[in-house]
């Protein structure tokens, strides 16, 4: 009996084993963890692959706006079955997509456009993921979701070379009758224009001063009629007399005269001291030239030679080229009112061009092609051609364009209707722009897709520097 208690006692103290069934329950809690842990990550994994996803579409659905497929093409590169960023790790994805109009983005000079007047696109996904190990515990999929929204436009995709041509005839001395501007017509383009510089970079952000440092966006000026003192322009107060001169010839004056005769300023990046700086900086001859620093300054108007815009779209293409930079796109805009009035002896015409030749039979082409006394509507047309077809993206600004061919472009036969010549004269439909109540009252109005809801050149000008510029992401809920 003796025996059999010790014997009893002794298995109750025995310890040896005792670490098994333990093992086993912490082992099986261990495994559950670890699985749970893996589910987890590759959920997480798949989450951030659904992001990625998201953010694409956004992006490629926002640069479409304003034109209604932004839905379809957002689709495009999700990730639902057959779209580009389809994968085996997303089964059963499902997306939407949205866009609205977005005050701050309009604050950015990124206007909410038909057709369909929005400016940011909204993108969700949803997807779940299947579990492997957290089964055992009842959890057999794991419920993701992505959300990305982008604005149309706002990063830069600079550098750029820019040219800008600005009618400086007779016409441009009205007065202007639209919303927001009041003062001559020159006037109120050059406040465009100035709108324009502040929206550009002159050198890379983040450094305290542009001199000396790598340029971004170069800008040159350019006027006609030609004139002979653009130091006139680019001096405040005016030093001197303003000379316009008659068109030249192009058949006969050599590429340098040419330029120089319609060029105010060159490619120049001194508009402001830094990308940081918001004021233009009043040593630079291009702001000067813009009326910056003084209403009493800026680019003259007393015309005398009549229009003729095919000139110095040529001579500003033949700047452009022989200016290349490696990375930098080439872009001009042209502000007119796009009636090119005539010359001296055609249909015996008051408003005429008047040319730097005495001898128009050898100089001026009689067949309406480039220079010539006939169809200069069409040149211009032709010209622009040129410089789209050599890679220049073309911004045209009809600024008290008659929607009319009567009485107007008298030289082409047909006669044509100015806003048709400037549409036509644009890279597209969104590169045409309508000015304020001049261009209103007179019926000008932009093409399927166009720039609709501007009333000012400054407006105008803002959203072509915004339409220079590639959409971005912007964070949720951005009012």
């Amino acid at each position: 009996m003796n025996r059999r208690k010790k014997t009893l006692a002794n298995l109750i103290r025995e310890e040896r084993g005792q670490a098994l069934p333990w093992l086993a329950v912490m082992l099986g809690v261990i495994m559950g963890i670890a699985g749970f842990v893996i589910d987890l990550g590759h959920a997480m994994v798949c989450e951030r692959q659904l992001q990625q996803s998201s953010n694409a579409a956004a992006m490629a659905g926002a640069l479409q706006l304003p034109n209604s497929t932004y839905a379809s093409v957002a689709h495009t590169y999700g990730s639902e079955t057959g779209d580009a960023n389809a994968s085996a790790n997303l089964p059963g994805v499902a997306m939407t997509v949205s866009a609205y109009c977005s005050s701050t983005v309009k604050g950015w000079g990124i206007e909410c456009l038909t057709p369909s007047n929005d400016n940011a696109v909204v993108v969700t996904q949803t997807s779940s993921i299947p579990t492997t190990f957290a089964r055992v515990i009842g959890i057999t999929t794991v419920p993701i979701s992505a959300t990305a929204t982008a604005a149309a436009h706002g990063a830069p995709r600079s550098p750029f070379n820019v040219a800008i041509v600005v009618d400086t005839t007779q016409s441009m001395t009205n007065q202007d009758s639209g919303l927001n501007c009041a003062g001559s017509r020159v006037y109120c383009a050059l406040q465009g224009v100035q709108d324009l510089l502040s929206d550009f970079s002159p050198c890379y952000t983040g450094l305290s001063s542009c001199s000396g440092q790598p340029a971004v966006d170069e800008v040159s000026l350019f006027t006609f009629p030609p004139t002979s003192t653009p130091s006139y322009d680019t001096s405040c107060p005016h030093s001197g007399s303003f000379t316009p001169i008659p068109y030249p010839d192009a058949t006969n004056a050599t590429t340098a005269t040419e330029i120089s005769d319609y060029q105010i300023v060159p490619l120049s990046n001194n508009f402001r001291t830094s990308d940081g700086t918001t004021t233009l900086s009043g040593s630079s001859s291009l702001v000067v030239a813009s009326g910056a620093t003084s209403s009493s300054c800026g680019m003259a108007a007393q015309g005398g030679m009549g229009t003729y815009y095919a000139g110095a779209i040529n001579a500003a293409q033949q700047y452009l080229s022989q200016n290349t930079r490696t990375g930098a796109d080439n872009v001009m805009i042209i502000l007119s009112d796009g009636d090119a009035s005539g010359a001296v002896t055609v249909n015996g015409q008051a408003d005429s061009v008047s040319w730097g030749t005495s001898n128009t039979s050898k100089y001026l082409n009689s067949n309406g092609n480039f220079p010539s006394y006939k169809d200069m509507c069409q040149q211009g047309i032709a010209e622009a051609a040129a410089a789209k077809s050599a890679g220049t993206k073309i911004y045209v600004v009809a600024y008290g364009a008659a929607n009319t061919s009567s009485g107007y472009c008298q030289t082409d036969s047909p006669a044509q209707n100015p806003c048709t010549v400037l549409k036509t004269m644009s890279s597209g439909a969104t590169e045409y722009f309508f000015a304020d109540g001049s261009s209103i009252s007179n019926g000008c109005t932009p093409p399927a897709g166009g720039q609709s809801s501007f009333t000012s050149l400054t407006q105008i000008f803002s959203a072509i520097a915004g339409d220079l510029s590639v959409g971005r992401l912007i964070p949720n809920g951005t009012s």
